[in-house]
């Protein structure tokens, strides 16, 4: 991008320098082009004469002048840009090794935790530590275990939940 505007600043003053003639034309229009008019010239402009030696080296330096102090600028602020990057990258290897510190920290306290063994607990395969037996209704049935739970009533019960003629 910058190379294509630099080019497009030489190429425009390459244009200004360029004589200019105002041609006017059967209908009185003014047309302003770098050629000679072919019917009938109004005026010609003259180049403006480049600027005196010592001006140029003038502002040749203090071109110069800008141009060193915005590298020196651009190098300041790069420094920085690296400066802050060592730190982050210092302070995100100390948050790793604190996270590595706490995660053997932890499995040494876990592995320091006597486990209990599930016998003790009464526990059964298939039923999570603790879980003893399995719920029981108020009627004292036990839910079946290898059916799945629907709202479907079964052939020998009412409404409310009760065996028909007394049978347990």
């Amino acid at each position: 991008m910058r190379q294509l505007l630099i080019l497009l600043i030489l190429m425009l003053s390459c244009e200004a320098q360029a004589e200019i003639f105002v041609c006017k034309d059967s209908s009185n229009k003014l047309t302003y082009q770098d050629e000679p008019c072919l019917n009938q010239t109004v005026r010609k402009l003259k180049n403006i004469p480049d600027a005196p030696i010592e001006d140029q080296i003038l502002a040749r330096e203090r071109i110069d002048r800008a141009n060193a102090l915005s590298a020196q600028r651009a190098a300041t602020v790069e420094l920085e840009r690296q400066q802050k990057q060592k730190e982050f990258a210092e302070l995100q290897a100390i948050a790793i090794e604190k996270r590595k510190l706490e995660l053997l920290e932890q499995q040494a306290n876990e592995s320091q935790q006597a486990t209990i063994p599930q016998w003790i607990l009464g526990s059964r395969y298939g039923y999570p530590i603790g879980y003893t037996r399995p719920y029981a209704y108020r009627d004292g049935r036990k839910p079946d275990f290898n059916r799945p739970h629907t709202n479907r009533q079964r052939n020998n019960q009412t409404r409310n939940n009760r065996p028909i003629n007394n049978q347990r």
